[in-house]
């Protein structure tokens, strides 16, 4: 049941969403993966975030970037894809770790945007060009209702709409959110501006004290992704005012708990008023708040700061549990058995071994890697474009598989030439259908198997391959063609100083088994050219040097 209550004219984009057709990451996402996840542990102004003997991590910690440990409990796996952890050596008492910590791991990609969230949204609420900010408030079964009132001005309980308590739901809002409440269902909150934490954030049924719960027992689950910043509000209810000192056994005085995964791919989670000098707001001293108690998942772009020395200590001390059940599952548009949807701009990618495909529809992407065993579903005519370097790493065990998504209806997989760019195949297979098209510096190819046609230029070297539609290679500088067969013919083209096209079998060609249009320097040497439609044809005027072809 919807119901609206204001005065002034609001949007609210209502759709009709199918939610079991979610597109969503897998359950080797890193996203919900790691209890505890950053890019950069450093501020934007070159400030170490250090760990202290107050914290306490029970899951598994990764960062892509140096991580900063004076003290602190870590009682799950620790890792960062730096060579090091930077440690206090004279606090070496007061840290804990309970697994040997594990350097130059793979960085984690964070994606920046979350494209099939708006898709599955269901309210999509406006902000007015962030005229207003909207408060969602969770009542557990009795729903969860949504106000808004204009920014700047004291918060009002001008319902906007009623939600029944979600099965399965995502809202999302252009601009601000403020959140709080007990949550019964499964719901997903995502909103393009930052999101601020009034009050606790947890599962009906979890201890309010602790926020426990018997994993096994629990039905619900919650998703807090904000396109900005997640802050924790200095409110009464989180401890304002030093809090924790002020009723110490009050829970409703200081502290919040926080049952959910909290994603911030573009900015951090963080607290309101750290009194530093410049702030305009500033508290008492101390300002103490209690704890910061989260059991879920905490994944941020940047580390933001919970505690600081000003006043003598301002925040909150951390208490970071993992909930186990993300391993499999997770709040909507972040389930593990379903499936994840690249789109969108990216500098990076890095792609790893999963239990389920990965689709790609409308990608522009600066990088990728990609792991052994990777499948890739292209969605559309033109799903993917790289524009610099391409690493795919399969093994003879474990090969990369691109595919189309309908079976017969022709996609474009395409690298522009960048700056430099280097792409290596290895152990890749693309199905029926795909076109290859590759311009780059220097293209590596091993052992891999193209049943699309093949459009490349660059310097080339391709070993142990076969191609079942014609391919055409335009080389530069060197183009060396090894040990591969051909099905339908290939075509030779560009400004090739060192040819060599050695031990390999063209045959069952439609037209010309090897076409020659221009070279400088080219050797054929003992390849089988037989049963296609003809066997040579060279357009160049310079020497060829042939030897041993039958």
């Amino acid at each position: 049941m919807l119901r609206k209550m204001m005065t002034h004219m609001l949007i609210i984009v209502l759709t009709i969403t199918c939610f079991i057709a979610f597109i969503e990451k897998s359950l080797a996402d890193p996203l919900i993966q790691y209890q505890y996840l950053t890019n950069f542990e450093k501020t934007e102004f070159n400030e170490v975030i250090w760990f202290w003997n107050v914290d306490t991590l029970y899951g598994s910690v990764h960062s892509n970037d140096f991580i900063g440990v004076k003290g602190g409990w870590f009682g799950g796996q620790v890792s960062t894809s730096q060579g090091r952890i930077l440690m206090r050596q004279d606090l070496e008492w007061d840290r804990y770790f309970a697994n040997e910590p594990i350097y130059d791991a793979p960085p984690v990609w964070f994606p920046s945007d979350f494209p099939h969230l708006r898709q599955a949204a269901n309210p999509r609420i406006s902000s007015h060009e962030n005229r207003y900010m909207t408060w969602i408030r969770m009542m557990g079964e009795d729903g969860i209702d949504i106000f808004q009132y204009p920014h700047g001005t004291e918060r009002s309980d001008s319902l906007l709409v009623h939600l029944e308590a979600p099965f399965y739901q995502v809202i999302h809002v252009e601009g601000d959110v403020e959140i709080e409440g007990t949550l019964v269902g499964a719901l997903t909150v995502y909103s393009s501006g930052d999101m601020y934490l009034l009050d606790n954030c947890i599962y009906e049924g979890a201890d309010p004290q602790t926020g426990e719960f018997e994993e096994e027992d629990m039905l619900h689950y919650l998703g807090l992704v904000s396109g900005r910043d997640i802050i924790v509000k200095d409110t009464e209810a989180n401890g304002r005012a030093n809090g924790v000192y002020i009723e110490p056994e009050n829970m409703d005085r200081h502290s919040i708990i926080i049952t959910a995964a909290l994603i911030a791919t573009n900015g951090s989670f963080t607290i309101e008023h750290l009194n530093r000098d410049w702030e305009l707001y500033q508290g008492p001293v101390p300002d103490r708040r209690g704890r910061i108690i989260v059991n879920g998942s905490i994944t941020q772009w940047r580390r933001g700061y919970v505690s600081r020395s000003e006043h003598e200590g301002t925040g909150y001390a951390k208490r970071y549990y993992y909930d186990n059940r993300f391993q499999e599952g997770g709040p909507p548009g972040f389930r593990g058995r379903d499936r994840y949807m690249i789109q969108g701009r990216h500098d990076y990618l890095y792609l790893r071994n999963q239990e389920y495909q990965y689709n790609v529809q409308n990608a522009n992407i600066g990088s990728l890697t990609v792991d052994e065993g990777v499948n890739i579903e292209l969605v559309g005519p033109q799903p993917i474009i790289i524009h610099n370097n391409l690493d795919l790493r399969g093994t003879e065990e474990n090969p990369i598989i691109i595919r189309p998504r309908v079976q017969g209806e022709p996609s474009l997989f395409r690298v522009e030439r960048g700056q430099n760019s280097i792409i290596r195949l290895s152990y890749v297979i693309f199905e029926s259908n795909i076109t290859a098209q590759i311009s780059c510096d220097s293209l590596i190819v091993n052992n891999c198997e193209f049943n699309g046609a093949v459009n490349w230029e660059g310097t080339i070297n391709v070993t142990n391959s076969t191609f079942a539609d014609r391919a055409s290679m335009t080389g530069w500088n060197q183009l060396a063609v090894s040990n591969c067969v051909f099905e339908d013919g290939l075509d030779i083209a560009g400004n090739t100083r060192d040819g060599h096209i050695i031990n390999n079998t063209f045959v069952k060609g439609t037209d010309f088994g090897l076409r020659l249009r221009s070279y400088r320097n080219l050797e054929i040497v003992n390849n089988i050219i037989a049963f296609n439609e003809a066997g040579i044809e060279n357009r160049n005027r310079r020497i060829l040097t042939l030897s041993h072809n039958n």
